[in-house]
């Protein structure tokens, strides 16, 4: 993503903006029609930035917001379009100098709300003085400076509101927060990047309807064995880059599970009852220190991609040679396991 800072030290991710800009199409064509010109598509992004930000005018960094909004988009994975733009608008509050426990009351005075973007401030908690918002159903706190999160904002929060996303990505976390378990109607949590390294087991276990799961970048080491028996509508799991050594045998209750990701972190094996994730499409467990398949990876019908890579896999052997037999598979990787 790609940053300037203007005239007033106010600084813009403009990645989103860049493939709408008249300008900088423009300057593209113009580039494009020079004798010998060989630079690239950042390059050429960059030259431009370079000679347009005295005159890129807050008019078109509106235009382009409002554009967004109307096309009903959201800054969801990977984060762009209205993590771009800055506030204020009725729902976008990303990088508006909001800090301390209490919002102010022009951002929580809307009641009929859906979205909340509170992305990019210095907020140091889950602020207090939400739980009028009775119809919000995604909210994004990343990228503040949040360290706990108070069990009764929450649960008062959770009583009144509807969500079923929210993202705490980039925060400074060191555990999943127990309060997090009451906003049973989650069906999609991200923590990713904040440092955790305890999921509490009465914690993310509560929620029964969560769907997609982003706990990647951490520095979990062990999960607890609830997250297995509860998750049942478990759908898509990122765990990489981790310092998990095993996961628990109970994530053979993930039944739902099409995609996991167990990349880049110390796993020796993965569970022998892995044969009962009867729905997994994807499995990404490169960069472990897997030495042997579990039996019965054959009766994965639906698995398409397996990526084992950087393990320490010495050969195929039974029950390993079981992948042959995967009818679905397309994508196998085994590069430089040693």
């Amino acid at each position: 993503m790609l940053r300037i800072i203007d005239a007033d030290d106010k600084v813009w991710d403009l990645t989103a903006v860049r493939d709408h800009s008249p300008a900088w199409q423009a300057r593209v064509r113009e580039l494009a029609a020079v004798p010998g010109y060989r630079g690239s598509a950042l390059q050429t992004w960059k030259e431009w930035v370079e000679a347009a930000v005295d005159s890129f005018k807050d008019e078109e960094i509106e235009e382009e917001r409002q554009r967004q909004i109307a096309l009903g988009c959201h800054a969801g994975p990977p984060i762009a379009r209205l993590m771009a733009y800055r506030g204020p608008n009725p729902q976008n509050w990303n990088k508006s100098s909001l800090h301390g426990e209490v919002l102010r009351d022009d951002i929580v005075a809307d009641k009929s709300l859906t979205r909340l973007f509170l992305e990019q401030n210095t907020l140091m908690c889950f602020p207090t003085n939400m739980h009028n918002m009775t119809s919000l159903t995604e909210l994004w706190l990343g990228h503040n400076r949040i360290e706990a999160i108070d069990q009764q904002v929450v649960s008062k929060f959770a009583r009144r509101t509807p969500l079923r996303f929210l993202s705490l990505d980039c925060n400074y976390l060191d555990e999943v927060p127990p309060a997090i378990g009451d906003l049973s109607q989650l069906q999609e949590l991200r923590i990713s990047a904040n440092g955790l390294k305890l999921v509490p087991p009465m914690s993310i276990s509560r929620l029964h309807h969560i769907t997609t799961l982003w706990l990647q970048n951490n520095r979990l080491a062990q999960l607890p064995e609830e997250m297995g028996v509860q998750l049942n509508a478990l759908t898509t799991l990122y765990l990489n880059n981790n310092d998990l050594t095993s996961l628990p045998p109970s994530v053979a209750g993930w039944t739902s599970l099409q995609e996991l990701h167990v990349h880049e972190n110390q796993i020796e094996a993965l569970p022998e009852d892995f044969r009962r994730l009867c729905c997994l499409r994807r499995c990404k467990a490169a960069m472990n220190k897997i030495t042997v398949l579990p039996a019965g990876l054959e009766e994965i019908e639906t698995l398409e991609e397996l990526e084992l890579g950087h393990n320490c896999i010495q050969r195929l052997t039974l029950p390993d040679g079981g992948l042959l037999m995967l009818k679905n598979l397309k994508k196998l990787h085994l590069e430089v396991s040693a």
